[in-house]
């Protein structure tokens, strides 16, 4: 084999390698550089939550639960998400609705976690 077509052959492959990466460095940089939002779950009901579910204020229908851990009485959660991570509607604006251990169930429509981030769950 002569030694300018392994050369020509060595760039070439760097080149693919080059260029196979680029689509995962432009999605790290964009998770990097999207507008990073949190809110808060403070449990004031007396029970544990053990459901709590937040959909943004044009969906119809819940989706899955996002609590890994239930949140005790007298305990708070934090929750952050990327704007990227809710497809419809304004990434401000979600009904919340939680269920506790005891069957108690909480519900708050069109919250806005940019302005006041922190929902504390009370009993009625």
């Amino acid at each position: 084999m002569n030694r300018n077509f392994t050369v020509n052959l060595s760039f070439r492959s760097l080149l693919i390698g080059v260029a196979l990466c680029l689509p995962f460095v432009t999605t790290v940089a964009r998770a990097e550089t999207s507008p990073q939002y949190q809110f808060t779950v403070t449990n004031d009901t007396g029970s544990t939550i053990t459901e709590l579910y937040v959909d943004d204020a044009a969906e119809a229908a819940w989706g899955d639960s996002i609590l890994v851990d239930s949140i005790e009485p007298e305990s708070t959660a934090s929750f952050y998400w990327a704007d990227e991570d809710w497809e419809e509607g304004d990434p401000c604006l979600y009904d919340v609705f939680t269920r506790s251990e005891d069957g108690t169930e909480g519900f708050a429509a069109a919250m806005d976690f940019c302005e006041n981030p922190d929902i504390v769950v009370s009993p009625k």
